[in-house]
């Protein structure tokens, strides 16, 4: 099995936090091999040790809270959650914790403009900016057939500029999205950075402009728009992007543990990666793309958007895909898309979906140091499932 850093892409306390042993769900099957299966490896793959639990090895990163999903058919079959929201504190995270989805946001974000597309009839390989009223792509700099289009922005062959996002205090003035756009906020302004269509250039920017498609479009907020049209019919209750979420927050943590000053960073980019949600609610998302690309009755968008959606588009790394909001990887009933997370500030996660299979894992975790934290994780769920590549 090769360590799970090289199958997919990453973006890269108090120990001693007890888990939540009140907030587990079991189905009949056996997963203690799974929850105790950890292990170490050395450079080239090779086992050190194994037989870590996912609590032992939360000590050893300094993460002070963590929560993990596993789904199948449709249904959460194994949930437990693990230490604290807050490293200086002790209320312990549970299966409505809220914590920042960082740019798995995308993903989310990927499926609502399918569903604007399919509400607006748009057409994804045009211009995008005929659907934009308040802002335009400038192409000065690379003038010719070659356009913007919303296929290109899901997929990040767009062209666009502007990777990631640095997050802002609390106590800062937070630019609208117009002002991020024009490179008034903390980023520069976002424009062409090579011509559309011509290679994999990941661009939080390109996210930002679906973020005024969705506003200009729509007549509604980006926030508005998606309680609407995603988080109510989906019943993913504990999902918002609100800047500042009420109730059950997971604090960020850095690489030692510390709490953030301000307890978290604001990501005013909403569609890039300011998300606030929980791994059950993220399963009700994995199972929403799931019932569609099954295309199973009252599915939120259409078979057909989701097979667009789940088709690989792009390469950007050797046999690496990505299709419309999510990376796609594996071949025949192993291919899954997945995304990972990872804000400054901190928060590291992950959602993996093997959707020809119905079957997934989604983790979330409070701390700079959460990847090396899932990475173990999914290595073990791989090993659990017998999974291979």
């Amino acid at each position: 099995m090769k360590k799970i850093a090289s199958i997919i892409f990453l973006i890269i306390t108090s120990v001693g936090c007890k888990q939540s042993e009140s907030n587990t769900q079991q189905s009949t099957k056996d997963y203690s091999k799974f929850e105790n299966g950890l292990a170490i490896k050395n450079t080239g793959d090779s086992l050190s040790h194994s037989g870590y639990s996912i609590q032992e090895r939360l000590e050893h990163h300094k993460v002070p809270g963590a929560s993990v999903a596993i789904f199948e058919n449709g249904e959460i079959v194994w949930r437990k959650e693990y230490g604290v929201l807050k490293s200086n504190a002790n209320n312990k995270v549970d299966s409505n914790t809220k914590f920042q989805a960082a740019s798995i946001s995308k993903a989310v974000t990927g499926l609502g403009v399918l569903k604007l597309v399919e509400q607006f009839n748009l057409d994804m390989d045009s211009d995008v900016n005929q659907y934009l009223k308040k802002w335009q792509v400038d192409y000065n700099r690379f003038p010719g057939n070659q356009k913007v289009t919303i296929r290109r922005l899901l997929s990040h062959s767009a062209g666009v500029n502007v990777d990631g996002f640095y997050g802002y205090s609390k106590s800062s003035t937070i630019p609208s999205t117009l002002q991020i756009l024009n490179g008034y906020g903390n980023n520069e302004k976002v424009q062409l950075d090579t011509i559309p269509g011509t290679k994999f250039l990941y661009s939080g920017g390109g996210y930002t402009i679906l973020e005024q498609l969705v506003e200009d479009v729509s007549n509604m907020t980006f926030s508005e728009y998606f309680e609407k049209e995603i988080f109510e019919p989906l019943k993913m209750t504990n999902s918002t992007y609100n800047f500042f979420p009420k109730e059950n927050v997971s604090c960020a943590h850095d690489k030692e543990g510390a709490v953030h000053p301000e307890e978290w960073l604001v990501y005013p980019e909403l569609a890039a990666a300011g998300l606030w949600t929980t791994p059950s609610d993220l399963v009700k998302f994995c199972v929403a793309i799931e019932n569609s690309y099954h295309n199973s009755e009252n599915s939120l968008i259409t078979s057909s958007s989701t097979k667009k959606m789940l088709q690989p588009t792009i390469e950007w790394q050797g046999g690496n895909w990505w299709g419309l909001g999510v990376a796609i990887r594996g071949e025949k009933d192993n291919t899954f898309y997945w995304h990972s997370g990872s804000n400054p500030g901190g928060y590291r996660c992950m959602m993996i979906d093997f959707f020809k299979k119905r079957s997934g894992i989604i983790i979330m975790t409070n701390s700079d140091n959460g990847a090396s934290l899932y990475n173990e994780i999914i290595d073990s769920y791989f090993n659990f499932k017998e999974i291979k590549f």
